[in-house]
């Protein structure tokens, strides 16, 4: 699977971010995300890595 944009996710915590960047590589219970990225659900059955600052972060 090549990469995808994402215009906006939905972080764990509820938080709504205006996100407009690429991402690669789907990730699932089965393939979890590497150290400092979040799983985060693009629609249903389909979850992506972003990095965990993006949710973090107080912006």
């Amino acid at each position: 699977m090549g990469s995808f944009c994402l215009r906006s996710v939905s972080c764990p915590n509820g938080k709504q971010v205006d996100y407009s960047h690429c991402v690669s590589g789907q990730c699932s219970p089965d393939h979890p995300c590497p150290v400092g990225y979040l799983c985060v659900r693009y629609s249903e059955g389909v979850s992506y890595c972003i990095p965990e600052p993006v949710c973090t972060d107080a912006s």
